[in-house]
């Protein structure tokens, strides 16, 4: 009798479980493979940035290199994630961060007018800036501020040489998508000045071909040195703030970010720079 019971019980018990997987443990199941995974569910960050040696580079091959690219490496190395980075021209990534959430941009400039218009994350080093013009054209250097008020002038479009410009009450100001338009133009006599700073110069004219030596500082635009640095776009998801604010602050006490300078920048680029922990 006993043995017969068993074998009831154990008959009851299967049609249970059948019942209950049917009606019950299926939809559940269904149910939660439909429930996003709330530990892994940051959205999409879109990283933008544009080709400005030798902050950041793209090679012949598509490859990126540069001081800022390594410094973005470093910092998703940090989070584990692999940067998906998109190189554009300035005014393009410049716009995109502006109307867009979850957009990181490097390098930009820290200038009071962008200060409330992202989230800053961390600086990279400073930017040193003067007008620059031919040799053969300016003989009696430097410069003063209004002597070069009537000088056509190129700078990219959406960079913070623009906006000094216009706050200076400039007229004659050419504004170019591409970075080095300006050199090029400059070169072929087509504007009479560009504001850069001496490491992008140096690198524009060498990968342009172009003898920096014809080149001369015209006047020291000292009201636009200003910290290069990392930056996430307003309406970020306050998450992705803090895991890469903690990485970044991370790369700068333990002197990642500094050792990467020391690596690109040399003599008087790397005193003027900021020093570890900055």
């Amino acid at each position: 009798m006993t043995k017969l019971n068993n074998i009831e019980n154990t008959a009851e018990s299967k049609l249970l479980r059948t019942f209950l997987t049917r009606y019950f443990l299926i939809p559940i199941s269904i149910l939660l493979c439909t429930l996003p995974v709330r530990s892994n569910d940051l959205p999409e960050l879109t990283i933008v940035t544009e080709h400005l040696a030798p902050f950041q580079i793209q090679n012949s091959d598509g490859s990126l290199s540069g001081l800022s690219i390594e410094v973005i490496n470093e910092l998703f190395k940090i989070i584990t994630i692999e940067p998906n980075i998109k190189i554009m021209p300035w005014a393009r990534a410049y716009e995109v961060a502006k109307q867009k959430p979850n957009v990181l941009i490097f390098s930009i400039a820290n200038t009071p007018h962008r200060s409330a218009m992202f989230n800053w994350l961390g600086c990279i080093t400073k930017e040193k800036f003067s007008f620059w013009g031919l040799k053969s054209h300016y003989q009696n250097i430097p410069y003063g501020i209004e002597q070069l008020k009537d000088k056509k002038i190129a700078v990219s479009r959406y960079s913070n040489a623009e906006q000094y410009l216009t706050d200076k009450e400039f007229n004659n100001v050419l504004r170019l998508v591409q970075q080095e338009q300006n050199i090029q133009m400059l070169f072929s006599a087509r504007v009479d000045l560009i504001v850069a700073t001496e490491l992008t110069v140096k690198h524009r004219a060498k990968r342009l071909g172009l003898d920096y030596q014809k080149l001369v500082k015209v006047h020291s635009a000292y009201e636009l040195n200003n910290k290069l640095c990392v930056a996430l776009s307003l309406g970020t998801d306050p998450r992705w703030l803090t895991r890469l604010g903690s990485a970044y602050r991370q790369l700068e006490n333990n002197g990642t970010i500094y050792n990467i300078r020391q690596k690109w920048l040399t003599g008087e680029q790397l005193e003027s720079s900021l020093n570890p922990g900055q």
